[in-house]
């Protein structure tokens, strides 16, 4: 019925979003690095992201680079 159609409808919309996500991805020259964390720090990450209100990859990333800069 309709639902059956809606949920194909919105399950095709999310994988060309997905694709087109990669694309602007590879455009940037951005890759997956998937790694895995402990909950609670992968928490607190999440919260700080939202407390700056800015993405989690972008979070991580900044945080990475001061990092390194640091030389840890």
């Amino acid at each position: 019925g309709e639902e059956v159609v809606a949920a194909i409808v919105l399950r095709e919309g999310a994988v060309l979003d997905r694709k087109e996500q990669r694309k602007l991805d590879q455009a940037k020259g951005l890759i997956p690095f998937a790694v895995k964390l402990d909950a609670e720090l992968a928490g607190e990450l999440r919260a700080l992201a939202e407390s700056r209100r800015v993405g989690l990859n972008e979070l991580v990333a900044e945080l990475l680079r001061k990092g390194l800069a640091a030389g840890a």
